[in-house]
Protein backbone atom coordinates (compact mmCIF):
# COMPACT_ATOMS: atom_id res chain seq x y z
CA UNK A 1 0.00 0.00 0.00
CA UNK A 2 2.74 3.08 0.96
CA UNK A 3 4.69 1.51 -2.75
CA UNK A 4 1.05 2.65 -4.54
CA UNK A 5 0.85 5.79 -2.13
CA UNK A 6 4.49 6.95 -2.73
CA UNK A 7 3.92 6.28 -6.90
CA UNK A 8 0.21 7.92 -7.00
CA UNK A 9 2.03 11.47 -5.05
CA UNK A 10 5.59 11.02 -7.36
CA UNK A 11 3.23 10.64 -10.43
CA UNK A 12 1.06 14.28 -8.87
CA UNK A 13 4.44 16.23 -8.82
CA UNK A 14 5.43 14.87 -12.41
CA UNK A 15 2.73 15.47 -14.17
CA UNK A 16 2.27 18.89 -12.39
CA UNK A 17 4.85 20.76 -14.95
CA UNK A 18 5.12 24.19 -13.51
CA UNK A 19 5.69 23.11 -10.42
CA UNK A 20 7.88 20.64 -10.72
CA UNK A 21 9.55 22.73 -13.21
CA UNK A 22 11.12 25.05 -10.12
CA UNK A 23 11.45 22.76 -7.73
CA UNK A 24 15.25 20.95 -6.38
CA UNK A 25 15.42 17.08 -5.56
CA UNK A 26 18.36 15.70 -3.39
CA UNK A 27 19.96 12.11 -3.20
CA UNK A 28 21.64 11.91 -0.17
CA UNK A 29 24.25 9.41 1.50
CA UNK A 30 22.09 7.29 3.56
CA UNK A 31 19.09 6.07 1.09
CA UNK A 32 17.47 9.68 1.57
CA UNK A 33 15.60 11.51 -1.43
CA UNK A 34 14.33 14.75 -1.07
CA UNK A 35 12.43 17.42 -2.95
CA UNK A 36 12.00 21.00 -1.78
CA UNK A 37 10.80 24.04 -3.28
CA UNK A 38 12.38 26.96 -4.88
CA UNK A 39 15.16 28.84 -4.45
CA UNK A 40 13.17 32.12 -4.55
CA UNK A 41 10.63 31.25 -2.21
CA UNK A 42 11.24 33.07 1.80
CA UNK A 43 10.42 29.21 3.08
CA UNK A 44 11.52 26.84 1.69
CA UNK A 45 10.01 23.39 2.18
CA UNK A 46 11.25 19.99 2.12
CA UNK A 47 10.11 16.90 2.44
CA UNK A 48 12.35 13.92 2.56
CA UNK A 49 11.87 10.07 2.06
CA UNK A 50 14.28 7.53 3.94
CA UNK A 51 14.69 4.22 1.45
CA UNK A 52 17.55 2.41 3.45
CA UNK A 53 14.01 0.19 5.34
CA UNK A 54 11.93 -1.82 4.11
CA UNK A 55 8.66 -0.33 2.91
CA UNK A 56 6.97 -1.40 6.15
CA UNK A 57 9.21 1.08 7.74
CA UNK A 58 9.46 4.06 5.41
CA UNK A 59 10.35 7.08 7.06
CA UNK A 60 9.39 11.03 5.97
CA UNK A 61 10.23 13.92 6.97
CA UNK A 62 8.27 17.39 6.39
CA UNK A 63 10.80 20.39 7.02
CA UNK A 64 10.21 24.07 6.86
CA UNK A 65 13.61 26.09 6.19
CA UNK A 66 14.52 29.65 6.12
CA UNK A 67 17.86 30.49 3.82
CA UNK A 68 19.66 32.73 6.88
CA UNK A 69 22.90 33.19 3.98
CA UNK A 70 22.51 33.81 0.55
CA UNK A 71 25.62 34.38 -1.92
CA UNK A 72 26.44 32.99 -5.40
CA UNK A 73 28.01 29.89 -4.74
CA UNK A 74 26.70 28.66 -1.04
CA UNK A 75 23.35 29.07 0.62
CA UNK A 76 23.05 28.22 4.83
CA UNK A 77 19.53 27.54 5.41
CA UNK A 78 17.95 26.51 9.25
CA UNK A 79 14.72 25.49 9.77
CA UNK A 80 12.42 22.63 11.71
CA UNK A 81 10.11 19.54 10.84
CA UNK A 82 8.78 16.72 12.34
CA UNK A 83 9.77 12.59 10.89
CA UNK A 84 7.38 10.42 10.97
CA UNK A 85 6.84 6.48 9.72
CA UNK A 86 4.46 3.63 9.07
CA UNK A 87 5.08 0.12 10.57
CA UNK A 88 7.17 -1.50 13.44
CA UNK A 89 9.66 1.31 13.51
CA UNK A 90 11.44 1.42 16.83
CA UNK A 91 11.23 5.01 16.50
CA UNK A 92 8.61 7.03 17.77
CA UNK A 93 6.25 8.52 15.74
CA UNK A 94 6.55 11.99 15.39
CA UNK A 95 9.77 13.40 16.25
CA UNK A 96 10.86 16.68 15.79
CA UNK A 97 14.06 17.68 14.11
CA UNK A 98 15.97 21.06 13.45
CA UNK A 99 18.40 20.85 10.56
CA UNK A 100 21.25 23.02 9.40
CA UNK A 101 21.88 23.19 5.65
CA UNK A 102 24.70 24.21 3.04
CA UNK A 103 24.64 23.92 -0.44
CA UNK A 104 27.85 24.97 -2.22
CA UNK A 105 27.60 25.46 -5.75
CA UNK A 106 30.82 24.62 -7.17
CA UNK A 107 30.80 25.01 -10.50
CA UNK A 108 29.90 28.45 -12.46
CA UNK A 109 28.30 26.62 -15.68
CA UNK A 110 25.86 24.48 -13.46
CA UNK A 111 24.31 26.93 -10.74
CA UNK A 112 21.37 24.28 -10.29
CA UNK A 113 24.07 21.65 -9.05
CA UNK A 114 24.95 22.16 -5.44
CA UNK A 115 26.62 20.08 -2.69
CA UNK A 116 23.71 19.44 0.00
CA UNK A 117 25.01 19.44 3.87
CA UNK A 118 22.69 18.57 6.14
CA UNK A 119 23.05 18.05 10.23
CA UNK A 120 20.11 17.94 12.66
CA UNK A 121 19.86 17.37 15.82
CA UNK A 122 16.82 14.91 15.94
CA UNK A 123 14.60 15.10 19.31
CA UNK A 124 13.42 11.27 20.45
CA UNK A 125 11.43 10.93 23.47
CA UNK A 126 14.11 12.70 26.04
CA UNK A 127 17.41 12.07 23.82
CA UNK A 128 19.14 14.03 21.19
CA UNK A 129 20.66 12.29 18.48
CA UNK A 130 22.72 13.90 15.61
CA UNK A 131 22.30 13.18 12.02
CA UNK A 132 24.37 14.09 9.50
CA UNK A 133 23.90 13.72 5.80
CA UNK A 134 25.50 14.74 2.72
CA UNK A 135 24.44 14.49 -1.10
CA UNK A 136 23.45 16.28 -4.33
CA UNK A 137 20.94 18.85 -5.28
CA UNK A 138 19.70 19.58 -8.50
CA UNK A 139 16.94 23.01 -9.18
CA UNK A 140 15.39 21.99 -12.30
CA UNK A 141 14.61 24.82 -14.83
CA UNK A 142 16.88 27.67 -15.65
CA UNK A 143 18.18 30.28 -13.94
CA UNK A 144 16.62 33.95 -15.37
CA UNK A 145 18.51 36.57 -16.92
CA UNK A 146 19.06 39.88 -15.74
CA UNK A 147 19.00 42.74 -18.44
CA UNK A 148 20.75 45.44 -17.47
Amino acid sequence: MNKKLAFNLLAILLLSGQIFAQVGITAYNQSAISIISPKSNLLQLELKTFLNVNARNTRFEALVLYPFVERPTHRFLFGGGLQTGFGNSDLPNPFLCFPFQAEITPFDQVKQLALALDVAPLIIDDNVIIRYMFGLRYYFGKKKETSE
